[in-house]
């Protein structure tokens, strides 16, 4: 279902970044927690 829609997008020459959701929320994950440790007071 998803390819159909990235080709509908393309079509319409949206530009489009699939992502694998579970690997962003890790990454979202680990940013958050290095700015919490880099702007502890």
């Amino acid at each position: 279902m998803w390819m159909r829609i990235h080709d509908i997008l393309e079509e319409k020459e949206t530009d489009t970044i699939l992502a694998n959701p579970y690997k962003t929320m890790i990454i979202t994950e680990a940013k958050i927690e290095s700015y919490d440790i880099c702007h502890q007071k």
